[in-house]
């Protein structure tokens, strides 16, 4: 039986017996209805692929054959027309369908909030702000990507899944979105790593690259509208570059063959989301920039060490180095001044290439683009002047995307005292390993891949959710232990829902008598599951607060756990039609948090393979186990059988006696050092 045909046997009005078959005549998306008695309109929601059927018997007859097709839009405005002259009333089902399905979308009112009521924290104002686009209806972001020199690790994971819960919210609110993620395919580091392997830089940038997609695809996180490489905008790098020169913003640093941005020309640099002052700015800015001076400070410090001990005291942006003739201090603009710098601020736009590297041509010789440019001449060749988001972690507050709102201001002329070319900066906040950033640079970094060999991705996820993405998360095995217990919950529920909503027209006769589809019990089921909805959809309106989205979908789990396995669930007459709506509104939130439903027996089988892996077992070792366990109960030896079952649950395998299906087993959390 098709989809379609399904959903009309089980969600038809339950007082009247309906048996439905496909029809080659009428196409694959349509089924033929035989009803009992005559009936005017009712619509019902399919639960494959979120669809709404429409059915009417054509004629009167002893046969009632009704045709059964997807719900339309002029359909359902004709529906509201009749609505409107008294000459059709709605029953609960129809209305369910008008509120949550229409044309294959899913604006259920409580989904409108939204976009009538989202509200983002901007960085630029450090407040939460109402969202409005540049655009009605349409929305741009823009998402500093990856450089690929090496795998993604887990800080990249919570970027990227943070900004992927953003997008699919936007596209749940109706938005058309243009969401674009930049990759950094030539760098130092990608430089370092071709040379360190003997291979070409894009050899290394393509092979890191798809490591990061297939990183992303495993965590559920949807691919972006465009995903730009540097290399493939270096024209666009050079026309920007020549801008700011024009303006008087840049200079070429003739010895060196760089180009710098002089950031002293901007008054407002530094002040806008990291409100910074000038004198801050003394020291050098920018990771990057930071790395060369401390390359030239060790060195000095390691020459004052040979002469003095106390020459190796630094203090205040500068360290005792001995020098004829001098103070002995050599300060941070002066170590700016030795890259060809004006002062130590000033940031690269244009890197003169090295012997071996790879170059392209500017009006100021070979080279290629400095870190910053890349993403300002990509925002403005791509996305316009102007954009709706611009989003990234924590650390690229400052320098970079200081550098790059400095850059497009420079650029353009533009008066952007109180604003930027973004009207809403996004932040995510680090993920920490024993209070520190995890970085690699700090070597306490893990890489999502290593992660993934031990707990399936969807836990990977739901550990990165259960934290609001500006907050600092704290990457520990235990966490990720309880998060992997929890997704498995999750699913375990919905394939148990689902399973038991297959005998629903079976049972139809036990539960329709005094609570049918157009009894009281179906509206308070068809409302149960609207508050749901309304619960998480509020949550992610509240700046993306994707753990008060969680703790809204908490309690319905319960319930559908209670209506599945207590005596008082079961004997429920209604529990058929409240799984049911409780479902559908589960799977629409879920999916606006990145949980995939299509296939929660795959995905539990997963798990249950990881988890035996964690364990250091397989399938066929645990079954051994479970005989010896089985023949110590039936010798009655409890210290041997319940030793067995305390082991395995150590190691994370729960056992369910009583369970007659297979399997008799669950993950669990395992005891810390199993």
């Amino acid at each position: 039986m098709d989809p379609l045909s399904r959903a009309c046997v089980t969600m038809a009005p339950l007082r009247m017996r309906v048996g439905c078959f496909p029809t080659s005549k009428r196409g694959s998306n349509e089924a033929v209805c035989r009803w009992t008695r005559p009936r005017t309109w009712w619509t019902t929601s399919s639960h494959v692929g979120g669809r709404a059927l429409e059915c009417t018997p054509p004629r009167v007859g002893p046969r009632m054959r009704t045709a059964c097709r997807p719900f339309t839009a002029n359909a359902w405005t004709s529906r509201v027309e009749r609505e409107k002259d008294g000459t059709n009333e709605l029953d609960p089902a129809t209305k369910y369908a008008r509120d949550h399905v229409l044309d294959g979308k899913d604006p259920t009112p409580a989904w409108n909030v939204l976009q009538e009521q989202l509200h983002l924290y901007n960085s630029l104002g450090r407040t939460k702000e109402k969202f409005h686009p540049i655009a009605p209806g349409k929305v741009t972001m823009y998402v500093c990507g990856v450089t690929v020199y090496d795998h993604a690790h887990v800080g990249h994971a919570r970027a990227y899944v943070a900004f992927d819960v953003l997008y699919r919210v936007l596209k749940k609110a109706g938005y058309e979105v243009q969401y674009c993620r930049n990759v950094t395919d030539i760098d130092d580091k990608i430089i370092n790593r071709a040379q360190e392997r003997d291979l070409t830089t894009e050899q290394v940038a393509e092979t890191y690259f798809r490591s990061f997609q297939n990183d992303m695809e495993r965590l559920h996180c949807l691919p972006p509208t465009m995903e730009p490489r540097a290399t493939q905008h270096i024209r666009e790098a050079v026309d920007m570059i020549e801008r700011i020169v024009e303006r008087g913003h840049g200079y070429f640093a003739e010895d060196k063959g760089d180009v710098y941005f002089a950031v002293r020309t901007l008054p407002e640099y530094g002040r806008k989301l990291a409100m910074r002052e000038p004198e801050d700015n003394k020291a050098g800015a920018g990771q990057r920039a930071r790395e060369k001076a401390e390359e030239m400070m060790a060195h000095a410090k390691e020459s004052a060490a040979a002469v003095s001990p106390e020459g190796t005291e630094a203090a205040a942006g500068m360290i005792a180095v001995p020098s004829e003739g001098s103070s002995g201090l050599i300060t941070a603009s002066q170590v700016g001044m030795s890259f060809g710098k004006r002062d130590a601020a000033d940031f690269a736009l244009w890197k003169a290439s090295k012997p071996g590297e790879p170059w392209w041509d500017s009006p100021w010789g070979r080279g290629r683009p400095g870190w910053h440019i890349e993403c300002s001449s990509m925002v403005q060749s791509l996305l316009g002047q102007r954009i709706d988001i611009h989003g990234g972690g924590v650390d690229l507050m400052f320098p970079h995307h200081e550098n790059e709102i400095a850059q497009c201001e420079a650029s353009c002329g533009c008066d952007t005292t109180h604003r930027s070319f973004s009207n809403f900066w996004m932040h995510n906040g680090f993920v920490n390993v024993d209070s520190e950033k995890m970085s690699k640079s700090l070597g306490n970094f893990f890489t999502i891949k290593e992660v993934l060999q031990s707990y399936h991705s969807l836990a990977l996820r739901w550990f990165l959710i259960g934290t609001h993405y500006r907050s600092a998360i704290n990457y520990t095995q235990r966490a990720l232990e309880e998060s992997s217990e929890r997704a498995y919950y999750l699913y375990q529920t919905i394939a148990d829902v689902r399973k038991e909503l297959t005998k629903a027209p079976e049972a139809s006769n036990s539960f329709a008598s005094d609570n049918g589809i157009g009894g009281k019990a179906q509206e308070q089921a068809l409302q149960e599951g609207k508050t749901i909805s309304q619960a998480v959809a509020h949550a992610l309106a509240d700046d993306l607060n994707t753990p008060l989205a969680i703790g809204a979908i908490s309690q319905p789990l319960k319930v559908l756990n209670d209506l599945l396995h207590t005596r008082k669930g079961r004997k429920a007459k209604d529990r058929f039609v409240r799984m049911s709506s409780i479902l559908t509104a589960l799977e629409s939130s879920l999916d606006c948090l990145g949980m995939p439903v299509d296939n929660p027996d795959s995905i539990l089988s997963e798990m249950r393979s990881l988890a035996l892996a964690r364990a250091g077992m397989n399938e066929e070792e645990l079954k051994k186990v479970l005989g010896q366990r089985i023949e110590a109960r039936k010798n009655k030896n409890f210290e041997l059988s319940d030793g067995i079952r305390n082991n395995l649950a150590a190691h994370g395998i729960m056992l369910m006696d009583g369970v007659a299906d297979e399997p008799q087993w669950k993950p669990a959390m395992r005891e810390l050092g199993s």
